[in-house]
């Protein structure tokens, strides 16, 4: 994040942390003045709400919403 990289690629970030502590990070990461594009595979429903596109695993199959 201090080099502005172009694309951030994150796994569950912040599961670890409280809802209110993740909720911040999120955020600051998802903020459109920031430089990224990001992809983030979470099981935390809150990033949906910044997602442009979102793709679904179910059941075996791709699904786009």
């Amino acid at each position: 994040i201090v080099t502005e990289p172009k694309l951030l690629l994150l796994e569950d970030p912040f599961m670890e942390l409280n809802p209110e502590e993740s909720k911040t990070l999120i955020d600051f990461i998802a903020s459109k003045e920031n430089p990224w594009a990001i992809i983030v595979v979470s099981q935390n429903d809150y990033w949906k709400q910044f997602c442009t596109e979102k793709i679904f695993l179910s059941d075996g199959h791709i699904k786009r919403s």
